[in-house]
């Protein structure tokens, strides 16, 4: 009998498949070429970045972005009865997300709303953490440190007949929207109707909507910029007098937006509120022209509403390579092998999507002996002037507009040695035979060459004796004595 056993599929990304035959001299052993396919590893590593590095009481949405590789560093891996998940410790009490695995480049999201209870007037944090179980089986853990728990400011309160409008305490991005509560004080009188004038900075902010208070008959709305004007007469037919008396009565919600061209920074002139009027049940004014307070992210209350509007930025990134294990073939074939690492940028506002900006980046190889990497394109190859491999080379791309970095490894295996094999190294002449074409030229023996490499590199486990005749390329030293075909 003769086997001979096979394995090495290191040049095939999981979920490649194809064919195998058998054949002596040309016989086939097979009835029908057999198929195979590359299966899918599990995860070993998560890596992640904190999106939303402070989060705040109007703002609570965390978010995280994170990236799953198998034990080789390839971002294809099993997904069947794959969970990651996120978890959120303010040292108390901890809660869990589960988060979402991506298709491309193993990169995930994972998104938590904090409870309003972690957040007091005193600044606090919260520990974050990912996992990945198959099952019950812990595969992989990433501490991805803590996010910043912004304290709430101390606001007043109305104490005496009068309106405030409540705005963002947390910074706004540029497109964003927020609300702004306008409520009122009815000095123990009842609140038969009123008129009030929100104005807003229009170079930075523009009115989008309102809903009205359900206490209160249809508002009469004015919006010609840079302010917006609100006038209600009678109170809805289906409220009470005594819902009209109290010191925190809603009378209006409007809806602003951040405009996109809005410059960064704080912006102490942002929005302010005037009373023109507040009506009791006798139809009778009892506030006119009057500021009310407007309530923001500082402390206490002022006549002229503060926003911050935070810039859009870069807070991390993930990369991967289009194939994470390659076998570097250059020094049989002469040709590179190379591969396109593909680099992902995440931003820290939540309504701007991770998105690929290779362009952006530059990129090296931490171990040219192993790789080289072109840094504009960050297209990595091996070439034959490449001399060894590794369990992982880093492909460190940097951003060419800001401190971000992201890291691609590679594992790559190099033929460490080889030799050339010939089935018989003594070719005698056939007696009786002629070269075809030729009856004058005896013929001769033929023999095959067989060549055969070790491959391995600095980490990895040496594969000896692989057949790599359909790589290279034979050539005979003197070609009168013998030919190669």
């Amino acid at each position: 009998t003769f086997s001979r056993e096979f394995g090495f599929f290191s040049r095939y990304p999981p979920l490649t498949s194809g064919t195998v035959t058998a054949s002596l001299q040309g016989y086939s052993y097979l009835a029908k070429s057999q198929s195979f396919s590359v299966a899918l590893s599990q995860v070993a590593s998560l890596s992640g970045v904190v999106r939303t590095t402070t989060l705040y009481a109007d703002r609570t949405s965390l978010r995280v972005a994170f990236q799953a590789r198998d034990e080789a560093g390839r971002t294809t891996f099993l997904t069947s009865g794959l969970t990651v998940t996120l978890e959120v410790s303010n040292g108390e009490l901890a809660q869990s997300a589960t988060c979402t695995v991506g298709s491309s480049g193993g990169i995930g999201a994972c998104s938590y709303t904090v409870p309003s209870s972690w957040f007091s007037t005193a600044a606090g944090s919260a520990i974050v953490t990912l996992s990945a179980k198959y099952g019950s089986t812990m595969v992989a853990t990433a501490s991805l440190g803590s996010v910043a728990l912004a304290r709430s400011p101390l606001l007043d309160s109305l104490t005496a007949a009068g309106m405030s409008a409540t705005m963002a305490a947390s910074p706004r991005f540029a497109g964003d929207t927020f609300t702004v509560v306008v409520r009122g004080h009815s000095g123990g009188f009842e609140l038969g109707g009123f008129n009030f004038r929100l104005t807003y900075n229009s170079s930075m902010l523009e009115y989008v909507s309102l809903t009205s208070s359900s206490l209160y008959a249809s508002p009469t709305v004015a919006n010609v910029p840079p302010s917006v004007s609100v006038l209600v007469l009678d109170r809805a037919s289906s409220t009470a007098s005594s819902d009209l008396i109290g010191s925190d009565i809603l009378l209006f919600t409007a809806t602003m937006r951040v405009l996109d061209g809005a410059a960064a920074g704080a912006h102490a002139d942002a929005l302010s509120l005037q009373i023109v009027s507040m009506v009791n049940q006798g139809t009778v004014d009892f506030i006119t022209d009057t500021p009310g307070i407007v309530l923001d992210g500082r402390d206490g209350n002022s006549t002229s509403g503060q926003l911050e509007v935070e810039a859009v930025v870069a807070v991390g990134a993930h990369a991967y390579a289009a194939s994470a294990e390659l076998v570097n073939t250059a020094p049989l074939t002469g040709e590179a092998v190379t591969t396109q690492v593909t680099v992902v940028e995440h931003y820290n506002r939540v309504a701007s999507a991770s998105a690929t900006m290779t362009s952006a980046y530059a990129c090296s190889a931490d171990d040219a002996t192993v790789a080289t990497v072109n840094s504009a394109s960050c297209l990595v190859s091996l070439t034959p002037s490449q001399t060894a491999g590794a369990a992982s080379v880093a492909i460190t791309a940097t951003s060419t507009t800001s401190a971000v970095s992201a890291q691609a490894p590679l594992r790559v295996w190099f033929p460490v040695a080889a030799s050339l094999h010939i089935s018989d190294s003594s070719l005698q002449r056939v007696e009786g035979l002629m070269r075809a074409g030729s009856c004058e030229q005896p013929g001769y023996q033929t023999g095959e060459l067989t060549l055969v490499a070790d491959f391995g590199g600095e980490g990895l486990a040496t594969v000896s004796d692989l057949d790599v005749t359909s790589l290279a390329t034979f050539a005979s030293s003197n070609a009168a004595v013998a030919s190669v075909s």
